[in-house]
C-alpha cells in the first residue's frame, strides 16, 4: 500500500509538471527571430564617475602575469612588484581577474569563497597590500577599479 501511494504521488507530480509548467514555459513563448528587434542607434552611458568614461584600463590575469616564487603561476606579489611597470604604461587603472579561492574548473571564475585569496596567488594580506600599493596617493593607479572587501 505504501509503495502504491508513493507511485501515485510521483504520477501526480509529473502530471502537474506537464500540465501546468510546460504550457506556460514552452508552449506560450513567442517566436523570436533576427528581424523581431528594433535597432535605434541610441545608447545610454551607465552612471559612473566622469573620469571612467575616457579611462584606459589594464587587465591583469594573475595566473600568467608575474611569478615571484618560481612555481609557474603568477601571484599577487608579482602584481605588487610590477605596479610601477603598469603605471608606466599611462593607464588610469586596472582590473584584476578573479583571484579568490576556487576549485579552478573554470579558470578561477568558479569562485568558492569570495573572502579568501586562492593560495596559488598568495594570501588575503597580499591582496590588501596590493590594493594599498595601487591606491597610494602618489600612484597613477589610485583610481583602482575594484571593490575592496
Amino acid at each position: 500500500m505504501k509503495n502504491m501511494l508513493t507511485f501515485l504521488i510521483i504520477i501526480l507530480v509529473y502530471a502537474c509538471t506537464f500540465t501546468f509548467i510546460l504550457p506556460i514555459n514552452v508552449c506560450s513563448q513567442e517566436k523570436l527571430s533576427i528581424d523581431s528587434g528594433v535597432i535605434t542607434g541610441e545608447y545610454k552611458i551607465p552612471d559612473c564617475p566622469e573620469w571612467l568614461n575616457t579611462a584606459v584600463m589594464y587587465q591583469i590575469y594573475p595566473q600568467t602575469f608575474f611569478d615571484t616564487d618560481a612555481d609557474g603561476i603568477g601571484d599577487l606579489e608579482g602584481i605588487i612588484q610590477k605596479l610601477d611597470y603598469v603605471k608606466s604604461l599611462g593607464v588610469d587603472g586596472f582590473w584584476i581577474n578573479p583571484f579568490f579561492e576556487s576549485p579552478f574548473h573554470d579558470a578561477g571564475y568558479d569562485v568558492s569563497d569570495y573572502y579568501k585569496t586562492a593560495p596559488r596567488y598568495g594570501t588575503n594580506e597580499d591582496a590588501k597590500r596590493m590594493f594599498d600599493e595601487a591606491e597610494k596617493p602618489t600612484s597613477s593607479l589610485s583610481r583602482l577599479i575594484y571593490k575592496r572587501l
